[in-house]
C-alpha cells in the first residue's frame, strides 16, 4: 500500500479550538496521513511564524499516536481576499495539482473540506467532485454538533497549554468525528453551507455566483433578495429597496427620510471594516465625515451650510464658500482667524472642524470631534500623497486608534447628531430574512 497524503486548508479553529482537536489535526488523528500539506493564507502565514503552533501540535500529535507525520506548509502570503473564489481556487487548484505530481497509483489523496473560509471548502468540495484523480473529501462535525465558539485569543494563543489540555487526547472524552463523503446529499448540504456563510459574511455576489453554478431551482426564491442585497451594499435603492421591504425587512429608516443615505452609506463603511478593506475603509471616511460635520453644524449650532456657500453649476458636488453670504459673519472672522490666507475657495471638512471646534464644549461629543477630524486629516493626507497600504496596524500607528475604534467613534457622532444607531447591525438583521429562506 502506498502512503496516505492530506491537503488541509488552515482555519481560525486550527489546530486547537475549545480544548478540542480543529479539523486538520483530527482528520490526522484518525486518518493517520504520512504527508500533510498546509495551505496557509496571509493571516494564517503571520500565525505560523509567530509560533510554529501548526508544527507544533503536529509533531506532539505524532508522537501520540505513534505514527511519523511530516506537515509541509504551502504559504501564500499574499492571499488576503480568502472569501473570493477566484484567488482561493487559484492557489488550491496549483497546489493539489502539484501534490498529484509527486504521488503514485496506489497513494492516497485525503482533502480537507471542514477548515478554512467557505470558498475553500467549496473549492476542494468542487475539485474532489470533477477531477480525474480519486480525491477523498473528508468532514469533520465539532464536538457540539453546532458552531465553533472560536473563544481563543489568535494572535496569543497558548498552542503548548491548548495541546496539555486538549480533551480528544483523553480516550474517555475522545469520539471520531472525521469521515469520509462522496454522496450527492452532502454535496448539496455543503452548498448550502457554503451560501449561508457567504450570506454571514455579507458577499452576496458570490452565494449568488455559486447558485448559478448549480444550476439547480433549489435557490430560486432566494436570488431576487440577493441581488437586491447586493444592490443595497453598492447602495442602489432603485434596485433594493422595494424588493426587501415586500419580503418583509424593514430598513433602519424609510427612503424619505433625509437621514436614509447617510446611515446607509455608514453601513457599507462597515461592513468593509468587517472585510479587512481597510485601503476602502480610508477613502470612504472623508465623504461620510463631510455629511456629518455638517449635520453637526446644524444640529449643534443652528448653523446652516447652504446660508454662506453656492454650489457649483455643473458639478452640485462641488460647494463654494460665497463671499456675500459670510460677509459681516461670525462664521468669516472664524475661518479667517484659523486659516492663513483664507480665500473662499472649495469648502474642505477642514473648514468645517475649524468652525466646529470653535463652538463646541468639552465633554463626549467634543471628544468625538476632537478623535475623528485628526483621524481624518491624517489618513486623507497618506492616501492622497502616498502609495500606502493600509492595514489594522498601520492605520493604528498612523492615528492612535484601531479602525473598529475609528468606526464605533463615527457611531458615536452619529447618535449625536440626531442618527440613532440602534440598527446598526440592520446587515445582519437583512441576513436573518434571507437565511430563513434557505431553511
Amino acid at each position: 500500500m502506498g502512503k496516505k497524503v492530506l491537503y488541509s486548508p488552515l482555519g481560525i479553529t486550527d489546530p486547537i479550538a475549545n480544548f478540542r482537536d480543529g479539523s486538520m489535526l483530527h482528520i490526522c488523528r484518525i486518518f493517520k496521513p504520512d504527508v500533510v500539506y498546509l495551505m496557509m493564507s496571509k493571516e494564517i502565514c503571520e500565525f505560523h511564524h509567530s509560533d510554529n503552533r501548526y508544527f507544533y501540535c503536529i509533531e506532539k500529535l505524532s508522537e501520540t499516536i505513534g505514527h511519523k507525520i511530516i506537515p509541509i506548509s504551502i504559504e501564500y502570503d499574499n492571499l488576503v481576499d480568502v472569501n473570493m473564489f477566484e484567488p482561493v481556487y487559484e492557489c488550491i487548484s496549483k497546489d493539489i495539482e502539484k501534490i498529484r505530481s509527486t504521488l503514485n497509483d496506489d497513494d492516497i489523496l485525503y482533502v480537507n473540506v471542514s477548515s478554512g473560509t467557505p470558498a475553500m471548502k467549496y473549492c476542494l468540495q468542487i475539485i474532489s467532485a470533477i477531477s480525474d484523480y480519486h480525491l477523498i473529501p473528508v468532514i469533520v462535525s465539532t464536538p457540539a454538533k453546532s458552531s465553533n465558539e472560536h473563544g481563543e485569543d489568535k494572535k496569543n494563543y497558548d498552542y503548548k497549554g491548548y495541546w496539555e489540555n486538549n480533551d480528544d487526547n483523553e480516550p474517555q472524552k475522545f469520539e471520531v468525528r472525521a469521515k469520509e463523503t462522496t454522496s450527492s446529499v452532502f454535496y448539496a448540504l455543503l452548498n448550502k453551507i457554503a451560501i449561508k456563510n457567504f450570506i454571514s459574511n455579507y458577499n452576496y455576489s458570490a452565494a449568488l455566483e455559486l447558485i448559478n453554478m448549480l444550476n439547480t431551482n433549489t435557490y430560486q426564491e432566494l436570488v431576487p433578495l440577493l441581488k437586491a442585497a447586493q444592490a443595497r451594499l453598492q447602495r442602489n435603492i432603485n434596485q433594493s429597496y422595494n424588493i426587501l421591504i415586500n419580503a418583509g425587512f424593514n430598513y433602519p429608516f424609510v427612503r424619505t427620510d433625509e437621514r436614509f443615505g447617510v446611515f446607509e452609506y455608514a453601513l457599507e463603511v462597515g461592513i468593509k471594516l468587517k472585510h479587512h478593506e481597510y485601503n476602502d475603509f480610508v477613502r470612504s471616511i472623508t465623504p461620510l465625515m463631510t455629511d456629518l460635520y455638517e449635520r453637526t453644524l446644524n444640529c449643534k449650532f443652528g448653523i446652516k451650510l447652504n446660508d454662506y456657500v453656492r454650489h457649483d453649476k455643473d458639478d452640485k458636488n462641488k460647494i463654494y464658500w460665497d463671499l456675500n453670504k459670510l460677509e459681516g459673519t461670525d462664521i468669516k472672522s472664524i475661518l479667517e482667524e484659523e486659516l492663513i490666507n483664507f480665500n473662499a475657495g472649495i469648502v474642505y471638512n477642514i473648514h468645517l472642524v475649524k468652525i466646529i471646534k470653535n463652538k463646541m464644549e468639552p465633554g463626549k461629543f467634543a471628544d468625538y470631534i476632537n478623535k475623528l477630524s485628526n483621524v481624518e486629516e491624517k489618513l486623507r493626507n497618506r492616501a492622497a500623497h502616498t502609495m500606502i497600504a493600509f492595514d489594522r496596524e498601520k492605520i493604528k500607528s498612523i492615528t492612535k486608534l484601531y479602525p473598529d475604534e475609528i468606526f464605533n467613534n463615527i457611531l458615536g457622532l452619529m447618535s449625536c447628531v440626531n442618527i440613532p444607531t440602534t440598527h446598526k447591525n440592520s446587515y445582519d438583521e437583512m441576513n436573518k430574512l434571507l437565511l430563513a429562506i434557505i431553511e
